[in-house]
Order: C-alpha cells, then sequence, then structure tokens
C-alpha cells in the first residue's frame, strides 16, 4: 500500500470514528463536567487516536520494511495519521464556531469571565479582549489556530507512538 493511502486510510478511520462519537454525544446531550465520565472519554478518545497510529505504522512496516521500522519513520507516519485524524475530528467545532451559533455562545461565555475577574468598570480592557477574540474565532483564524494545536498535539502523541513502534534490524 503507498505510503500516503496507508496514512490517509488509518487517518480517516479515526477520525471519521471520532468525529461519529462526539457527533452521537452531542445529539444524546452529553456533557463531561469533570470527574470520572471525563476521564473515561479521555481515554477512549486517547485509544482510537493510539490504535489507528499503532495498526497504521505496523501495517506500513509490514508492507515496505519486512516488520522493521526506523524511529524516524514511525514518527513521520504516526505524526501524519493522528493530524489527519485530529483535523477531521476537530471539523465539528470548525463548523459549530464558525457557522452555528458557537461562536456567539463562547463570545458571552467570555465576556461573563471577564465581567468576574475585571468587574463590568474596566469596559476598555474587556471590549479589547472581546475584539481579538472574535477575530480569533473567524472562520479562517480559527481553522489555522486548529491546525496549529492538531499538529502541536500530533508532534507529542506521535514521539511517544514512535518509541514504542520502532523496531530496527538486526545487525
Amino acid at each position: 500500500m503507498n505510503v500516503w493511502k496507508n496514512r490517509l486510510l488509518y487517518g480517516a478511520i479515526a477520525g471519521i470514528t471520532l468525529l461519529a462519537y462526539n457527533v452521537i454525544l452531542e445529539i444524546a446531550g452529553v456533557v463531561f463536567a469533570g470527574g470520572i465520565m471525563s476521564f473515561i472519554n479521555f481515554a477512549i478518545v486517547t485509544t482510537v487516536f493510539i490504535v489507528s497510529m499503532v495498526v497504521g505504522i505496523r501495517r506500513h512496516s509490514n508492507d515496505h520494511f519486512d516488520g522493521y521500522i526506523s524511529f524516524t519513520q514511525s514518527f513521520v507516519h504516526g505524526f501524519f495519521i493522528y493530524l489527519i485524524a485530529d483535523f477531521i475530528n476537530s471539523l465539528k467545532e470548525w463548523y459549530y464556531i464558525s457557522f452555528m451559533d458557537g461562536k456567539q455562545e463562547f463570545l458571552m461565555k467570555a465576556e461573563g469571565i471577564f465581567e468576574s475577574l475585571y468587574g463590568s468598570g474596566n469596559s476598555e480592557y474587556s471590549d479589547s479582549m472581546m475584539n481579538i477574540i472574535d477575530k480569533m474565532f473567524s472562520p479562517v483564524p480559527f481553522l489555522f489556530i486548529t491546525l496549529f494545536s492538531v499538529a502541536i498535539t500530533a508532534l507529542i502523541v506521535a514521539v511517544i507512538v514512535a518509541a514504542f513502534t520502532k523496531k530496527e534490524k538486526p545487525f
């Protein structure tokens, strides 16, 4: 299997699985406000990411390298699988913020936080911060912010997964 087909396949499988999981939770009205349920949700999401990365890396190493793969190859492959999966998973939030009421809800919450922290007397600071937040949550800047945060997370997770999936050739 081609390298990019493998990355796209396993990234898409994980991304679509997580997107469907999140949509089902949203439809069911499930809200995690901390505690054990948030931990279980985190464990489920993390497991889907890691399993897709490990299976994709193993399949790639078996197809191209007789079961052996270096740390660098494993890292790059896992990075792109995670990046694709999390990008697909993040599309729901991007759509919600960009085209639904998500931006307004977030701005109202942010305004409430600024008022509680600084009081209603310091409106100049609150107004300038609200303008910055408003610009950040426009569709294009929010997309770039999402891509940047996904890339940072993908780097961290890919290093960890690559450390466990590498299998160097014996001399």
